[in-house]
């Protein structure tokens, strides 16, 4: 066992020799105070270069023991031992090992080697690589080495992908420049160029979106225009805008080349239809695709040109044409009111429209009228009848939306409507 004292012997630490160390000990000598030299059983000679915090094996003798330990005036140790053996070996040493290159998923390219320099020194310490000649060089961490045995570093970025690099250290020693042995390298390759799907030209609906997917799974960036589409890096893309859509992978600092484009066409769609009426016949501006609806819900197969209306509502119809459907026409109301082709009332007014709580309906005859107002669903909301000129409805009871308004004279059965909007 080796103890170590750093406090005049009041205190003592373990100092490990090797992974397995159970010889005898028999002398230890210090050069100066980082190198030392230790000898044990059956020959084995360790040495230290940093204070005797660590030992390591220096040689082994055919013979034992070895307990003498000599330093002569010219930097030479002496280990000598029974039988007249004596070992001699300089103190000063010098050696680059260890050279070598690590790639890191950022594409930081980190050399390092390990130089041993004992009663020695060495500065302007350099990693220099290239491709085919040492066109390129960079700073070691630490620069320079005394004394020592140091691990020297340094990191370059941005090398060229899928390209085979040779590295050496270079380093001023002795009143010279020397160089390590080579080695080579290969940096990581460029992603696989992604691919779109579906491929191709697609047309979609004003309104609508088609979802683009991306071959592969992560470090995407999609683009529109050849523009970067600002946060879109996800593997799909939900795309709503015309234009030609490309993406491109990125792996660390490598980039694959863009993708082939997919161009998305934007298709407006028919125009709203309009309807006409003849009695309770309605009828759509549009020949074909329609789908009409009552009170905004679709009527089941009611999807001709015209509709045959038996159901107080409201009235509407859109078109469908190439998978892209119109605005919903303007309404159409219709009250059923058993009465065949029932003659327009004049001399009517109904205002505002929009309006909010009160709705206004001028009777300039002064006839006996019935007012009713229905919901866009088709219920009797309200219901008065009246004969004076001028008549204020309270609408404030009722829920913001539309409504049609139906007034009948009593005596003719002449009829007006009107679909008004509460707000």
């Amino acid at each position: 066992m080796l103890k170590q004292t750093l406090d005049s012997g009041r205190t003592w630490n373990n100092i490990s020799i090797g992974s397995q160390f159970y010889d005898d000990i028999y002398t230890i000598r210090f050069f100066n105070n980082e190198v030392g030299y230790l000898t044990a059983e059956n020959g084995i000679i360790y040495r230290t270069i940093n204070s005797g915090n660590t030992w390591k094996q220096y040689g082994r003798a055919s013979f034992y023991p070895m307990r003498t330990i000599h330093f002569a005036p010219d930097s030479t140790v002496y280990i000598a031992g029974q039988w007249g053996a004596v070992l001699r070996s300089a103190i000063t040493e010098f050696k680059i090992d260890s050279l070598d290159v690590k790639i890191s998923s950022n594409c930081t390219t980190e050399f390092s080697a390990v130089l041993t320099s004992i009663l020695d020194f060495a500065d302007s310490i350099t990693f220099q690589y290239g491709v085919d000649t040492f066109n390129h060089e960079v700073s070691a961490n630490p620069i320079a080495v005394t004394n020592t045995q140091k691990k020297v570093t340094a990191s370059v970025n941005n090398l060229a992908p899928s390209t085979q690099y040779k590295v050496r250290v270079k380093l001023f020693h002795t009143g010279q420049f020397i160089y390590s042995n080579e080695t080579s390298f290969t940096t990581s390759a460029l992603p696989a160029r992604p691919v779109i799907s579906p491929a191709g030209n697609i047309s979609i609906c004003s309104g609508d979106s088609t979802v683009l997917m991306s071959s592969a799974a992560s470090g995407n960036q999609w683009y529109l225009n050849s523009t970067a589409i600002n946060a879109a890096t996800n593997q799909n893309y939900i795309a709503k805008q015309a234009g030609k859509y490309q993406v491109i992978r990125t792996v660390g600092c490598y980039s694959s080349d863009t993708s082939l484009s997919v161009t998305i066409n934007i298709d407006p769609g028919p125009a709203a239809p309009v309807i006409t009426a003849t009695g309770n016949v309605l009828s759509s501006s549009s020949t074909t695709g329609n789908q009409w609806y009552l009170n905004n819900t679709p009527i089941p197969g009611a999807i001709l040109s015209t509709y045959t209306a038996t159901q107080s509502g409201i009235y509407a119809v859109n078109t469908t044409i190439n998978s892209c459907v119109s605005q919903l026409s303007a309404p159409y109301s219709y009250l059923v009111t058993g009465i065949n082709n029932p003659i327009v009332l004049d001399n009517i007014k109904i205002f505002p429209n929009p309006t909010r709580n009160t709705l206004n309906i001028q009777n300039n005859d002064v006839k006996n009228i019935e007012i009713k107002i229905f919901s866009i669903m088709g219920m009797q909301v309200l219901r008065l009848r009246t004969s004076k000129k001028e008549n204020v409805v309270d609408l404030s009871a009722l829920p913001s939306g539309s409504y049609l308004v139906s007034i009948i004279e009593l005596k003719t059965l002449k009829q007006i409507q009107k679909i008004i909007t509460k707000f």
